[in-house]
């Protein structure tokens, strides 16, 4: 008996301009009775023969004694005989949205009914997914139209085997809204062409109504033939398998409440990922595994990275051990409306064994609602102008080589996304081609080594783009052209400086998710400068991973205020001190006292008060000095609630306290407005102190009362407003009865003060009325302010010792394991690495995470100390310990950056202030006196504590850590230089330490 092979051989064939091709794979028919008038093929279940769209080889074994002929009713399917027992078929490509069929007549001469066996060819897997469609929602134009446009948008460009709903289907879950989506998702006027499978899943919206559940299941039976809708699914279509699984929680995400994720995902849904997982990893060996969460898991795709997006994230980690334990997951994330023409909305991990637990893809899916992007970003917020009108989508296809071409579409706009951009995930589906890592994964790839995407090169403007500015007396508009980028520029830093000094800065969104409707120009308005002055302004493009053009830069003069209502009225009382024969001289009446607690007494004459004449802030305008115990007594006929008060003066020792002024004029109670440390202001009612005086430069201080409700300036620059509450009523303070008792204190809270003027308003100053007056004109030059040799300092010069320093011993390198706890004593294994400084000649390290630096002294003063610290960090969100006292790591750090600002919560009152900014170095100094502790960024001061907090500041052992946190609230910090002094620098040797030099500038 012979047996005949039958072959089916899908050629090699061109596509997109390049042959592919496939395999063959031999079968066996088990039978072919001889002289039947039939046979059976055991491969092809009831005659069919399922071929891929893309082709292959196949061989079957036919048991006969006839010599067979074949015949097929296709020109796509062509088939012959050869050496009796060998039929082979030759079929091209489905290049068409749906699969086909051919039937092959194969006969015999002993057989007199044709054997009918049908070759089936599948077209190519194409499905589409969008999220977060919100019914209910009456945002921008609405759902009514943006779901049905964004169907049509996407059905017109095909078939589709499937649509992908990733939850959020309701804006409430409520029966109404079930009703709504069916009737939308139901009307075959919304499809172009048809939708072989739609898939839905809950979302946290969904779950808003008590019966959000049972909602969800009546309200889609439509869909599933009558039957409830299931809330998890297992679904095979053309060999490939998907996944969904529903939310049923309410949470954003599960930061600092893991419950949470409990509930929104709970064992029995874990349970039911794992079991799908493991199924499908056995049916589709080789093949991509689609998984669809409303909330994605934790350190994927854009959204989920709280350290990397200001604290927030729209994710959860309760499903990252199940998803990590295949690289061939592909997880489809919504939840956030995070637009995806962002590149880090589709992701890749690099090490299968990081805690992260992100070897898999995970892929934005935005939102058609409207968009969103993370919080802390942009000045804006997370809803930048045109939010409401953004809905986006995507469409997935297989090519003939096994690999997934991702097309994204603005959805709204019926546009491809970025399309020299498309995503593609590449086969083997095994993790090894994975290229979708990026610069959030460095601590990750240390091993792994494997490349990073970093968003270079950074945006550039065009080689004339100018900016151009409407500048008035107290602001400017500047309109600017966008810059461009090969995928999109993020945002703009908008800055204005005055000398080097940041006066105003601002990030705006470029607008990026409006594409087509994207502006061409942005505009901005910085408020609050001072007329008649000269500023400079810079406008900077970031992309998405903060790589910054070359600045745009111009600079501007504000104009003169002519405006009537912006003039500074006439004082009720002036005095300036200038007539040496008569210094208490003016409007009003102010005479010269001393004091003592519950005792005024006035002097006729200022040199029995101790007062005496000295040069003032100009040759024509003199100035006086009060030592303590000296003062100044104004009076006034009525009580006042609302007043202005102004103050020149000038000091040599601005720490500790000084008063401005009390409203005891028996000087009976605590001042009123004091000088703490360098900063005005009071502990009450929610004022605090703020701003910056230099010792022996003469500043201008008003204090303005307008109802007992306090607003501070320095030199016409806003410091410091009150926002009330406390105890005791602002009247205690800061309403006046029948005067002021100027620079006097009941208990001897005072210093040396010198006053070339002082005046009264019986009104409350404005802003700008402020702004007009301020500050203090002086011919006198300002001497240099000395900075002391610091006790020890750190370059990272010598690339033969890192570490050495002069003055004090090297720093020592300390390694702590993952979990931050377990020190590792070989500093071999730290991995810190030379990299390129801010300038020429200015070497720099990178200190990865789990590694610090520890510096040993013996200062003579352990709760007073300052160091300094020149650093730069490619990203600022989430925390990054500064340095901490414990030099076992055994509790919190000390100071951290922390989304982009720096300080500490606690009691101790210092916060979280100023701006640093992603890629950019900036100076850090740290100042600690008798336990106060004072931050400062580029020689400005941002933050003071109000009290001491010797748990985190004062040194333990004579020794600090710098970059190590004992939970692991770190980032890779490059650092070019580290100083250290066993005394408190003072605001003005500090500013006077200035920025850090680069090559930029």
């Amino acid at each position: 008996m012979k047996k005949s092979r039958l072959l089916i051989i899908l050629l090699a064939l061109m596509v997109n301009g390049q042959w592919s091709m496939v395999n063959g794979q031999n079968y066996v028919v088990s039978s072919l009775l001889t002289g039947s008038p039939r046979f059976d093929i055991p491969d092809a279940p009831k005659g069919v023969i399922t071929m891929p769209f893309k082709g292959g080889e196949r061989t079957i074994e036919i048991a006969t004694s006839q010599k067979l002929t074949v015949k097929s009713d296709a020109e796509w399917c062509r088939a012959k005989i050869t050496e009796d027992t060998l039929l082979t078929v030759t079929v091209d490509i489905n290049e068409g949205d749906d699969a086909r069929e051919a039937l092959l007549s194969i006969t015999a001469k002993d057989i007199k009914t044709p054997h009918i066996v049908t070759v089936r060819q599948e077209s190519r897997l194409r499905f589409a997914v969008i999220s977060d469609v919100h019914v209910g929602n009456s945002m921008g134009v609405g759902p009514t139209v943006k779901i049905p446009r964004a169907l049509k948008n996407l059905t017109k460009r095909g078939k589709l085997d499937a649509l992908a709903v990733v939850g959020d289907l309701t804006n409430g879950g409520t029966e109404s809204q079930y009703k709504q989506f069916t009737k939308m998702f139901g009307a075959d006027t919304n499809f172009i062409n048809p939708v072989g499978k739609m898939l839905f899943m809950m979302g946290n919206h969904d779950n808003y109504d008590g019966n959000g559940k049972r909602n969800y299941q009546a309200g889609l039976k439509s869909f599933n033939m009558g039957r409830v809708y299931p809330y998890h699914q297992y679904v095979k279509i053309k060999g490939y398998p998907f996944i969904t699984i529903s939310d049923f929680g309410s949470a954003n995400n599960d930061i600092n409440n893991p419950s949470a994720a409990e509930k929104s995902y709970p064992q029995e849904s874990r349970d039911s990922l794992t079991n799908m997982l493991a199924r499908a990893a056995q049916e589709a060996p080789g093949k991509p595994i689609f998984v669809f969460l409303h909330v994605g898991p934790n350190n994927g795709c854009y959204s989920t990275w709280a350290d990397f997006e200001n604290g927030e994230a729209w994710s959860m980690g309760i499903l990252n051990p199940i998803l990590n334990k295949y690289p061939q997951v592909v997880v489809f994330c919504a939840h956030s409306h995070y637009p995806i023409g962002d590149p880090r909305s589709i992701h890749q991990g690099v090490d299968p064994k990081s805690t992260r637990e992100n070897y898999y893809t995970a892929i934005n899916t935005a939102s058609t609602t409207y968009s969103e992007i993370h919080p802390g970003a942009v000045e804006e917020g997370i809803h930048p102008a045109g939010y409401e009108n953004v809905t986006e989508g995507m469409i997935l296809q297989e090519d003939d080589e096994g690999n997934i071409d991702i097309f994204r579409y603005d959805t709204f706009r019926d546009l491809e996304i970025l399309p020299n951009k498309r995503w593609r995930l590449d086969a083997p589906h095994d993790g090894s081609k994975f290229k979708y890592a990026d610069t959030r994964d460095a601590a990750d790839n240390e091993t792994a080594g494997k490349p990073l995407r970093d968003g270079k090169p950074a945006p550039v403007f065009e080689e004339d783009a100018k900016p151009e500015l409407e500048v008035t007396s107290y602001s400017v508009k500047v309109t600017f052209p966008q810059a461009t980028d090969d995928e999109c520029v993020f945002r703009y830093n908008i800055r204005v400086l005055q000398g080097k000094k940041v006066v105003k800065s601002n990030f705006l969104f470029s607008q990026f998710y409006l594409y087509s409707d994207m502006p061409q120009q942005l505009s901005y308005t910085a408020t609050g400068l001072t007329p008649e002055t000269e500023y400079t302004l810079e406008v900077v493009a970031y992309d998405s991973y903060d790589n910054k053009s070359t600045p745009l830069k111009t600079t501007f003069t504000t104009l003169e205020d002519n405006d009537p209502s912006n003039q500074v009225p006439e004082a009720v009382g002036v005095w300036t001190f200038d007539d040496p024969n008569n210094l208490m001289a003016g409007t009003g009446t102010l005479q010269a006292t001393t004091h003592t607690q519950n005792n005024v007494t006035v002097h006729a004459n200022p040199a029995d008060a101790n007062i005496t004449v000295v040069d003032g802030p100009t040759e024509d305008n003199g100035a006086i000095n009060l030592p303590v115990g000296s003062s100044l007594k104004m009076t006034s006929d009525a009580a006042s609630k609302t007043y202005t008060f102004m103050f020149d003066i000038r000091s040599e020792d601005l720490t500790s306290y000084t008063p401005f002024f009390s409203n005891s004029l028996n000087n009976s109670k605590d001042g009123s407005f004091f000088i703490k440390n360098g900063q005005v202001g009071l502990s009450f009612q929610g004022l605090g102190y703020g701003g910056a005086l230099y010792t022996g430069q003469w500043h201008r201080v008003l204090f303005v009362s307008d109802n007992c409700t306090v607003t501070t300036y320095i030199d016409g620059q806003k410091v410091g407003q009150s926002t009330g509450g406390g105890s005791q009523t602002p009247e205690t303070h800061w309403q006046l009865n029948g005067g002021a008792l100027f620079f006097a204190d009941e208990n001897g809270e005072e210093k040396a003060i010198q006053t070339a003027e002082v005046r009264f308003w019986n009104v409350a100053l404005t802003e700008r009325q402020a702004a007009k007056l301020g500050a203090v004109k002086t011919d006198q030059p300002i001497e240099p302010v000395e900075v002391p040799d610091a006790t020890g300092t750190w370059t990272f010069d010598d690339t033969n010792d890192l570490l050495a320093g002069s003055g004090m011993k090297a720093m020592q390198e300390m390694l702590f394991s993952d979990d931050a706890t377990l020190p590792v004593t070989d500093p071999s294994e730290t991995k810190i690495k030379i990299v390129e400084g801010p300038k020429t000649g200015n070497g720099a390290i990178e200190v990865p995470v789990h590694t610090g630096l520890m510096m040993e002294g013996d200062p003579s003063d352990t709760k007073t100390y300052t160091w300094m610290m020149d650093i730069r960090l490619d990203q600022t969100g989430g925390y990054t310990a500064l340095f901490q006292n414990d030099i076992t790591n055994d509790k919190d750090g000390s100071l951290f950056i922390n989304n982009g600002k720096m300080g500490l919560n606690g009691s101790h009152g210092l916060g979280y202030n100023g701006s640093i900014i992603a890629q950019q170095w900036h100076r850090l100094v740290f100042v600690v006196n008798q336990g106060i502790g004072t931050a400062y960024i580029d020689g400005e001061r941002v933050g003071q504590s109000s009290q001491p907090c010797p748990e985190h500041w004062e040194m333990n052992g004579g020794a600090l850590l710098f970059f190590l946190d004992n939970d692991g609230e770190e980032h890779i910090v490059k650092t070019s230089e580290i100083r250290f002094w066993d005394a408190a620098l003072t605001p003005a040797q500090v500013k006077a330490l200035g920025e850090v030099e680069t090559d930029e500038e």
